[in-house]
């Protein structure tokens, strides 16, 4: 048996066979892929809120109308997303997997919609490598660039750095923006030329957008 997936809407039912809440469903069949019949999941955007409970023993309907005995053997929220997260709840099968039809175990849209997002923003950085334009050691001096370069849609990242030529405890600023916005950017703030730093963005220090 090699390792199936599902993700998908499914009923919850109690064990009298009563459909007790709705919820999305992602599970994973024999997730070793040792030819067992092991499954687990976690169900979340569960509805009603906070009607399954710890330790009960639940079946699961596919929209395929196949369905598995679970049990919830964890109740939490993913710290991902903060105080008031939808509660997640973690399952084990207790009996024979639900049939799984094929093209259930493709990824959700949302999941599919992120990733090609993500793509597409590695993709735009590596494009638009970011360079230094400007630099100072008064924090009032950084928050007017910045402003003035999104009043003309530049996206700017501030750099905050210690430096040795600055008395302990102060900080210098630098200012990047991406390749291709560096000569409208030093025009706004009043330089000329272009700049000769075409290093790659370094990941030290403290950046903010």
């Amino acid at each position: 048996m090699a390792t199936r997936r599902f993700g998908g809407m499914v009923d919850i039912l109690n064990t009298e066979g009563a459909v007790v809440a709705r919820g999305y469903c992602e599970l994973v069949i024999d997730a070793l892929g040792l030819s067992l019949a092991e499954w687990e999941g976690i169900l979340r955007e569960v509805s009603p809120a906070g009607v399954l409970v710890e330790g009960d023993h639940y079946r699961l309907r596919l929209p395929s109308a196949s369905e598995g005995e679970v049990v919830v053997n964890q109740v939490f929220v993913r710290k991902e997303e903060g105080l008031g997260a939808p509660v997640v709840y973690q399952f084990l099968g207790t009996g024979p997997p639900p049939e799984l039809v094929p093209g259930a175990k493709r990824p959700p849209v949302l999941g599919r919609i992120r990733r090609a997002v993500s793509v597409l923003g590695r993709h735009h950085r590596q494009a638009n490598p970011l360079v230094k334009v400007a630099g100072t050691i008064h924090q009032v001096e950084v928050d007017v660039w910045r402003t003035a370069l999104a009043r003309q849609g530049i996206e700017a990242t501030i750099r905050e750095l210690a430096s040795e030529a600055t008395p302990p405890g102060h900080l210098t600023w630098e200012v990047w923006v991406g390749v291709r916005d560096e000569p409208r950017a030093r025009l706004i703030l009043g330089l000329s030329g272009h700049s000769v730093i075409r290093l790659p963005r370094r990941k030290t220090g403290h950046e903010r957008r």
